[in-house]
C-alpha cells in the first residue's frame, strides 16, 4: 500500500513516495490510524509545529478522491497566555483600587479626616458616649471642609471600623464601646499597625 501525505492547511498531496513496511518506521509515529481491511484509507497526523486536525484520505485506484478532517479528532486545550494570564491578574487587582475621581478622593479624604479625628477624641475622651463622638466628628468635618459636601458618615465610619476590628480579632463584638476601648488602650504604633488590617 502506498501512504499518501497532505499538506494539513490545503488538503493538496505532498507525496506518495513511501510504502508502509519495516523500513517505514518512523513514518508510523505520523499514522493515526489505516484500516487494513480498505487498505486505500488512511489518517494521518501532521508532525508539524503547528497542531492542526488529522485528516482522512480516500484513494480509489491510486487516486485521490477525497479528503476530510477526521470527525473524531479533538483539539488539546491551548497553553495559557501568560501574558494575558497577567493582564487578568492586573485588571482584578486594578478593580480594587477605588477610582480616581473627584468624589472617590473627596470621600477617602473625610474617611482619614473622620479616623484621625475620632482617634484622637477617643483617646482625649476614653469614656465618651457615641452620640457625643458623632457630633465632634461631624462638627470638625463641617469645619475643617467648609462649603465642600460631606460624604461621610461618622456613625457609619465608626460601625465599619468596628465590625472590621471584630473580624481581625481586634475586639470581641463589634459595638462602639469595645471599639473604644480598644482605641483608648492602644499606643499610637499599635493602631497604626491595626489600621494596616482594617
Amino acid at each position: 500500500m502506498w501512504i499518501v501525505l497532505f499538506d494539513p492547511m490545503s488538503g493538496a498531496e505532498i507525496g506518495r513516495t513511501w510504502r508502509l513496511n519495516a523500513s517505514n518506521v518512523g513514518l508510523l509515529t505520523r499514522i493515526k490510524a489505516v484500516d487494513f481491511a480498505a487498505p486505500d484509507s488512511l489518517t494521518w497526523v501532521s508532525d508539524q509545529e503547528l497542531d492542526t486536525p488529522p485528516l482522512l484520505a480516500t484513494i480509489v485506484d491510486g487516486q485521490v478522491v477525497g479528503v476530510t478532517v477526521d470527525p473524531d479528532y479533538v483539539p488539546p486545550t491551548p497553553a495559557p497566555d501568560p501574558v494575558q494570564t497577567r493582564l487578568a491578574a492586573l485588571e482584578a487587582t486594578l478593580e480594587q483600587i477605588p477610582l480616581n475621581t473627584p468624589h472617590n478622593r473627596r470621600w477617602l479624604a473625610q474617611k482619614e479626616r473622620v479616623k484621625a479625628a475620632g482617634i484622637a477624641y477617643i483617646q482625649s475622651h476614653p469614656a465618651c458616649a457615641q452620640a457625643e463622638l458623632e457630633q465632634a466628628l461631624a462638627a470638625d468635618l463641617a469645619a475643617g471642609l467648609p462649603g465642600q459636601p460631606l460624604v461621610v458618615n461618622p456613625a457609619g465610619v465608626i460601625q465599619s471600623y468596628a465590625e472590621a476590628a471584630q473580624t481581625q480579632g481586634f475586639i470581641v463584638e463589634a459595638s462602639f464601646t469595645a471599639l473604644r476601648d480598644l482605641v483608648a488602650a492602644s499606643s499610637a504604633g499599635q493602631l497604626q499597625a491595626m489600621l494596616q488590617t482594617l
